[in-house]
């Protein structure tokens, strides 16, 4: 039998038991390509996402790749390699973090470097100077791209 007994409880708006459904008690040698095909024409028309189907796919592969160990020996080749997947809906993921998730997602940004950090005389400085960037950047504590801004006179560009 290819997916064991089904689970005593379903989830509650899930159906996890489709590949238990759709195989039965067949082994897994008997299913070739075109009955895994079929199975992902099935899931398609019936309106899965093109990633939900890859990862019914991806279970299918790994219980292949087991049953292909060489102690195993259970099939001689995964069938599945060679299904056609349907085109991709191109729909972007939307989700929106809680608020407990944007909190720690805005604490872990590193404090902004604005070109206040720097005094005049340190532009001036800066400016003069023929050291490398990204030894002014240690030296005053800024990025070497603010140091970059700075020379190309993208940043303060007239004397305050």
């Amino acid at each position: 039998m290819l997916f064991g007994p089904p689970p005593k409880r379903k989830r509650k708006g899930h159906d996890s038991l489709v590949l238990m459904k759709r195989c039965g008690n067949r082994r897994p040698r008997s299913l070739d390509d075109s009955f895994w095909q079929s199975f992902v024409d099935e899931l398609a028309r019936s309106g899965k996402s093109y990633s939900r189907i890859s990862t019914y796919l991806a279970v299918i592969r790994h219980i292949y790749a087991y049953a292909k160990r060489a102690n195993r020996r259970l099939v001689p080749l995964d069938p599945t390699r060679e299904v056609v997947m349907p085109a991709n809906d191109g729909k972007p993921r939307e989700r929106v973090a809680t608020r407990g998730e944007a909190a720690k997602l805005v604490e872990a940004i590193p404090a902004a470097e604005i070109a206040s950090s720097l005094n005049w005389a340190a532009i001036l400085e800066i400016r003069r100077s023929s050291a490398s960037a990204v030894a002014l950047a240690r030296r005053f504590g800024v990025s070497d791209s603010l140091i970059h801004k700075v020379r190309r006179k993208e940043l303060y560009k007239t004397d305050p």
